[in-house]
């Protein structure tokens, strides 16, 4: 081991680089001394004092939420322009004036009143209505099964 130490000197002195490496030994006995000096430091430190720390101290302050003390319901659904369903006679027109504000016939859930409407539009022509087809799109993307339940 001192015959790699001697070569790697000789080496070292005749490139100008820096000096060989110490051997393992003497870094392991370095690292154990330093090592040993933490320990005996850590031992003669107080030990630091557990502080309980308030979860709710990590939080901003509390703002109040200014919300109203009542809320305002959706508007009927005029009962002059509600389609007259079983007569045959459903006009579109005025279907497509009462879908332009609503989402279904009787408002903004589906009902049988729905079902009832699309059994009579169909096969009619709703090409120039768009409110209409709009109605149509949404009431036919659900299943015959659904629509049985509708009130």
């Amino acid at each position: 081991m001192d015959v790699l130490l001697a070569i790697k000197k000789e080496m070292s002195d005749r490139d100008g680089t820096s000096a060989p490496v110490k051997d393992q030994k003497a870094l392991a006995k370095e690292k154990k001394a330093a090592d040993k000096a933490k320990a005996e430091a850590a031992q003669s430190a107080p030990a630091p004092k557990a502080v309980a720390k308030d979860p709710t101290l990590a939080l901003p302050p509390a703002v109040p939420v200014l919300a109203p003390k009542y809320t305002t319901p959706a508007p009927a659904v005029p009962v002059s322009s509600k389609p007259r369903v079983g007569t045959g006679n459903i006009i579109l027109s005025d279907l497509d004036a009462l879908l332009l504000n609503f989402s279904y016939v009787e408002g903004y859930s589906p009902s049988k009143a729905d079902s009832d409407v699309l059994a009579e539009i169909k096969g009619m022509d709703v090409s120039g209505y768009i409110n209409v087809t709009r109605w149509l799109n949404n009431v036919s993307s659900f299943t015959d099964a659904e629509r049985a339940c509708w009130n």
